[in-house]
Formats: C-alpha cells, sequence, structure tokens
C-alpha cells in the first residue's frame, strides 16, 4: 500500500528549524511521503532540501488584492472582539494606538466608530465574500494542480493564520483534504487572526493553548489536541548543539575574560526605543554600576536588519553583537523572515544561551528559551521611552493571555526602574540558582516538562493521526 502524500508547508525561516533541522520531516517520512511547498524564491535552500531527498515546490506568495485585505480585516476584528474574547486583544491594541501617530489614530477611531455596528450577519457575508474572492485568484487554480497533480492526502501547517498558509489551506479544504495543524509558538491562538477551518488534529505547546483552543473552537475540538511541547527546544538538550565557551567567546570575537549578558532584543516596531536600555547598560558597566565589569551581546530580534543595530553597539564600549540568522542573498531588500535557517544558526543561539550568565529581554519568547538553560531571566517592567504613558503600556504586554502564566510564575524577575535593574543584574550574577525550582516549575507548566522530547511526542501524534 503507497505511503499517504503530505504537503508540508514552509512560508518563513522559524519553520525550517521547527520541520527540516529538528529532523521531524525526515521522521515522518517513515509513515508519509513528504512534499515542501516553499513559499519564497531561494534557490539554494530548494536545492538543499532537495539534495536531502525532498521534493520541494516553489510557489512565492503574491500580495493579495486590496479588497480581500479590508475583509479581513473586517472578519478578525468580529473574530478578536467576540469568538476569541481575550484580554491579549485590548493589551495589543493599546500598545499599537501608543506607536501610532496622530493622523493614524484619528483614522483608527473612525474605523473603529465603523465597527461597532458590525454583526454575525456581516461577518458571515464578509467570510463568504472573501472566499469568492480568494477562489478567483491565480494563486487558487496554481494550487489546485499543485494537489491534484502530486496526488496530495494531507496538509501540515504550523502558521494557518498566515495568508499564504490560509489560502492552501483553504484549497486543501475546497478538495476535502484533511489539515494537521502545529502550533508554532505559544501566542498564537490568542494573538493572531480569524482562520477559516477547522484541523482534523493539532499538537500544542502546554494545556493552556489546548484550552484556548477549545474556546475558540468549542469542546469537542479538544479530543482531536495533543500537548507534545515546543519541537524547536528540543536543541537545547542536545549538547553537539553548544559550543564550549572558550570557542564560542572565540567565534563571537569576545574577550575571554570577563562575564556576559546576553540581551535579545525585540522587533524594532514592537519596542521602539529600545536602544535606550543597551545604552542604559554600557553606561553601568562604565561607571561599575554592575559588578565584574561584564560585557553585553546584543541579539537582534531575526526579523530586524542587523545594520541598524549595528550602528547602535558602535558607540557603545561594553556591548556586541552578534546576528541571529544568515540572510538570504538571493533577492534584493528580502525580509529577514525569508531566509534560510541552518544547523549554524541553531548552534549560534544554544551557545549564546549556553554561556551567557543572565538574559535580559523584553516580553519575550526568550524568557522561556533561557530557562531551559536554568539561566536568570530578567524583563524589564518600564518602557524604555521617556514617556511616562509609556511604562503601562510596556508593563501591559506582560499581562497578555499568553505572557501572564510566565508572569505570575515568579521564574522571572520584572524590575520596574533603571536601577532596579541593575539590582537585578547583579543579584542575579551573584546568585544565578535562586530561582532555580521555579524556573523548573515554569518549564513543567508551559513547556511540557520538555528535556529533549517534543519532536518525540510530535512525530507520534502525527502517526497516529494518520492511522486514524
Amino acid at each position: 500500500m503507497p505511503k499517504p502524500k503530505v504537503l508540508f508547508l514552509l512560508s518563513f525561516n522559524f519553520q525550517i528549524r521547527y520541520l527540516i533541522r529538528s529532523g521531524i520531516i525526515n521522521r515522518m517520512a517513515a509513515n508519509c511521503e513528504p512534499l515542501i511547498l516553499l513559499m519564497w524564491n531561494q534557490p539554494d535552500l530548494k536545492y538543499e532540501l532537495e539534495e536531502i531527498g525532498f521534493k520541494v515546490i516553489l510557489m512565492p506568495y503574491t500580495t493579495e488584492p486590496l479588497l480581500a485585505k479590508i475583509l479581513r480585516n473586517r472578519i478578525d476584528h468580529y473574530y478578536f472582539n467576540k469568538i476569541l474574547k481575550s484580554e491579549t486583544t485590548g493589551i495589543r491594541l493599546k500598545h499599537k494606538l501608543h506607536l501610532l501617530n496622530i493622523k493614524k489614530k484619528v483614522r483608527f477611531w473612525i474605523n473603529n466608530l465603523k465597527s461597532k455596528f458590525y454583526n454575525k450577519s456581516n461577518f458571515e457575508k464578509d467570510k463568504l465574500e472573501l472566499s469568492i474572492l480568494l477562489q478567483s485568484l491565480p494563486e487558487w487554480s496554481k494550487l489546485e494542480e499543485v494537489f491534484k497533480n502530486n496526488h496530495i492526502d494531507h496538509v501540515f501547517t504550523t502558521a494557518p493564520f498566515l495568508l499564504s498558509e490560509e489560502l492552501v489551506c483553504r484549497v486543501a479544504c475546497f478538495l476535502e483534504i484533511p489539515i494537521f495543524y502545529s502550533v508554532l509558538s505559544f501566542d498564537n491562538p490568542t494573538t493572531r487572526g480569524f482562520i477559516p477551518f477547522i484541523p482534523k488534529r493539532i499538537s500544542v505547546w502546554n494545556n493552556f493553548n489546548k484550552e484556548q483552543l477549545g474556546r475558540i473552537w468549542g469542546e469537542q475540538i479538544l479530543k482531536a489536541i495533543d500537548v507534545t511541547g515546543p519541537p524547536q527546544f528540543d536543541f537545547y538538550f542536545k549538547q553537539e548543539y553548544a559550543l564550549k565557551e572558550l570557542d564560542w567567546r572565540i567565534t563571537k570575537n569576545m574577550p575571554l575574560d570577563r562575564l556576559v549578558i546576553m540581551y535579545g532584543a525585540n522587533a524594532k516596531y514592537f519596542i521602539p526605543e529600545e536602544y535606550r536600555i543597551l545604552e542604559l547598560l554600557d553606561n553601568a558597566i562604565e561607571s561599575g554600576r554592575i559588578i565584574g565589569k561584564p560585557i553585553v551581546l546584543l541579539r537582534p530580534h531575526p526579523t530586524d536588519s542587523f545594520a541598524d543595530w549595528d550602528s547602535i553597539v558602535k558607540k557603545l564600549k561594553h556591548t556586541y553583537i552578534e546576528r541571529s540568522i544568515g540572510k538570504n542573498e538571493s533577492e534584493i531588500n528580502i525580509n529577514n523572515k525569508f531566509s534560510n535557517f541552518t544547523f549554524d544558526d541553531i548552534t549560534s543561539f544554544c551557545s549564546t544561551l549556553a554561556n551567557t550568565k543572565v538574559h535580559i529581554s523584553y516580553a519575550s519568547t526568550l524568557a522561556l528559551d533561557g530557562i531551559c538553560f536554568n539561566k536568570p531571566q530578567i524583563c524589564p517592567y518600564f518602557s524604555p521611552a521617556p514617556k511616562i504613558s509609556s511604562h503601562k503600556v510596556i508593563r501591559n504586554l506582560y499581562h497578555t493571555e499568553h505572557y501572564e502564566p510566565i508572569t505570575k510564575s515568579g521564574a522571572v524577575l520584572f524590575p520596574d526602574t533603571e536601577d532596579s535593574l541593575i539590582e537585578a543584574i547583579n543579584s542575579s550574577l551573584n546568585k544565578p540558582d535562586e530561582l532555580k525550582k521555579e524556573r523548573e516549575n515554569l518549564n513543567k507548566i508551559y513547556l511540557n516538562n520538555t528535556n529533549g522530547n517534543a519532536v518525540d511526542l510530535l512525530v507520534k501524534s502525527f502517526q497516529n493521526y494518520l492511522v486514524k
């Protein structure tokens, strides 16, 4: 009996780590015939995947029509406020408004006023109109051909909320092809927009995600959800991906005799004046306020431009920078998220997590990455911007539905002033194991007690799904 053919969707770089580097697709190939739909133009990556033995279908996603964006925005607004009903929506909205200029704020409030009259009937009407519109696109016909010519039996998606993957899933549903949805990140269920289908099977990080999806799709979906933990975290428990400290320091061209603090930057649009924290830390090291005269290693967000951060770091005395991920050089002006994610990138990241003494970040997944290495985690509970109104906006980010369990865990320090941030760094350097039990407990409740077995659990979940 031939193996079922499964179409795995790759629409941005994090999925390469998740599906390819983790070995997930290789292991699933024991029970299926995998095909990869690569949704950006990178010939070297396509060649690499084909050399591994995968069949790769290259189909870059093009921009959807303006009307589709308008319909989708209205659909998402109703979904967030009437179906999802998460406190995260209001918090993220206030954060977004805080970043807008006056003209854009006025435009937002006008649109928001119009949405007050938007009801379930409008919601259903817009869903139908969007569906008809998408079916008229040339991409729809091309995808139908992909499914039919390759005799696809299943689709595996990790980001069906992205427009590119949503379109593929819509075609699959139209052709009555079942979908397996593996939740890529712990915040996706409460921060991403409306998904216009119900997957046949789902894997999630934790029971929090399971409850959230049950709230969205109804209690009947709970039987179709497996808690597997985050597969991308398995690398943290494999020694071969963490260089020895001396080798790591040499690769980063850093001093051999100074402790290192990692600063993980958020996306710049999210925390626009985050560079001020780096200046604060650099000055505190120079003046001796931070003990031991450590250095700071800045890790930019993987989707940001490194050139912008380079210009900031060059002005600082005790701060270094590392490239978070290799960039795709096959296209001009391409966003960093459309690039490869190599084993070298993974080794660089794991080595930095393992060999730095304290980790600092703003409302980031990095706080979870770091606890796997039992490193003290510090999240500034104040805004780097000088405006007083900014502080509340930043603090609210730690109370979104997905971040609240971290905030309440006791595993992370939340200094609320510049002085208390310096104190938190010094205490963490002096007593790195003080919150060890709290970090272990956070791993247990939020990462499914991951210890390198999440890939095993996900592969098992998928195998069971194929059998059923």
